[in-house]
């Protein structure tokens, strides 16, 4: 998921995964807001075979599905918070069994076997450096009956789509965490159905996050740039995968075997 102001992060995030995994992983890019010309043009030059959803498409879709099963809050969350689409939009419109949800603010740097190899996974999640939740774990446990998982960041995880009940999610909004119209709402939801299922595991710390600070990228399968870290996509990171020969093994055509994967840089 990505919109105008982070594709071109996007378009590095993913050429990163599929070069460090060499997968075939079909790939769907959900591209939020208004667009341009320029945009669908690059974003379908670089991901040729990949399904490109703009905002319109998600919207008849979507909304028609929230519509017809009378998820109203969730309508009215999703209208007004857009992070909230990667929950609702990322699971509704899924056709698989698991998604790979993945920010734009992400750079991988080895292989990331855990996301390519688990097939059993129902809810993998990379660790937060902090709880980013609309409801704390003592609410949870005593209004809800969940123990709520601590830590879980939905902007990379390897998700079972039937894990989500959605009239579930609906009937979070009767509690008083969920009054306010707030984008860790998504995340809230997510961490609620994954840890009511019972099924979580996270990756391991290889998988980085942190709000600030340089790591070693060669010790690391991926670093998420979230908050304060995000400059660090660029001075870190990209400079990393360049020294790498990263650009040279794009041009030479490494996807080439996979349908889904990234052509070169151009």
């Amino acid at each position: 998921m990505c919109h105008q102001p982070d594709y071109v992060a996007a378009i590095w995030a993913l050429k990163s995964f599929y070069y460090q995994a060499q997968v075939t992983f079909p790939l769907v890019i959900h591209v939020q807001g208004l667009t341009t010309p320029e945009l669908r043009e690059n974003l379908r030059k670089h991901f040729p075979t990949a399904r490109v959803i703009l905002q319109d498409e998600a919207d008849e879709i979507v909304n028609g599905f929230l519509t017809s099963n009378n998820l109203k809050n969730l309508h009215r969350l999703r209208s007004h918070v857009p992070m909230v689409q990667k929950l609702t939009d990322n699971m509704i419109m899924a056709g698989s069994r698991r998604v790979l949800n993945m920010d734009s603010d992400i750079l991988f740097f080895n292989e990331p076997t855990e996301l390519t190899r688990d097939a059993t996974a129902v809810a993998l999640f990379q660790r937060d450096f902090q709880d980013s939740y609309v409801i704390t774990k003592e609410s949870a446990k005593m209004d809800l009956g969940i123990e709520l998982k601590p830590q879980l960041c939905a902007g990379l995880a390897l998700i079972a789509p039937s894990l989500i009940d959605w009239a579930r999610c609906e009937s979070r909004f009767a509690h008083p965490a969920f009054t306010r119209l707030d984008g860790q709402a998504e995340q809230t939801l997510y961490a609620l159905e994954a840890s009511r299922s019972g099924r979580v595991s996270y990756l391991p710390d290889s998988y980085a996050i942190s709000a600030g600070g340089p790591m070693d990228c060669s010790l690391l399968k991926a670093r998420h740039y979230a908050g304060g870290s995000r400059p660090l996509f660029t001075r870190e990171g990209i400079p990393y995968l360049i020294r790498t020969g990263f650009l040279e093994a794009l041009e030479s055509g490494f996807g080439a075997r996979a349908s889904s994967v990234p052509q070169g840089v151009h």
